[in-house]
């Protein structure tokens, strides 16, 4: 797969490329523009990162589908990384490869009969009732 496809599909921007990978964002432009001289180490970490995001849409489509009550068409609010430093919490990069997994898991749970909404983390009706358990 090619260096540029592989960062649009793994959610990644320049800015985000430049930081994972340790090279100024020219580089990331010239690797986009070019797909030559990609060192092979990169493209095996987005290889993994895609992988990754692939692999953790269909078990979480998996766990909806052995949930008890959640029957269709109920909404199931999904929460976004706010920060990178969330994002970074939950095993992924940056916020825009937590997006790239929630857009998987939208597309492909609808396609199963699901009905989502995306909210910003820690608004969802779990969060808050995860917060009232607390009180």
């Amino acid at each position: 797969m090619k260096f540029s496809d592989l960062l649009s599909d793994c959610g990644l921007s320049r800015r985000d490329a430049a930081s994972a990978f340790g090279v100024p964002p020219e580089t990331v432009d010239h690797w986009r523009a070019e797909d030559d001289g990609v060192p092979i180490a990169v493209l095996d970490a987005l290889t993994r990162l895609d992988r990754q995001i692939d692999a953790t849409a269909e078990q979480t489509l998996a766990r909806l589908a052995a949930m008890p009550g959640v029957e269709r068409p109920d909404v199931i609010e999904l929460g976004v990384a706010t920060t990178d430093e969330e994002a970074r919490s939950l095993g992924l990069p940056c916020v825009g490869a937590h997006r790239a997994l929630l857009g998987r898991i939208v597309v492909r749970g609808t396609i199963r009969g699901h009905l989502f909404a995306i909210v910003p983390r820690g608004s969802t009706a779990a969060s808050q009732a995860a917060v009232l358990g607390r009180a």
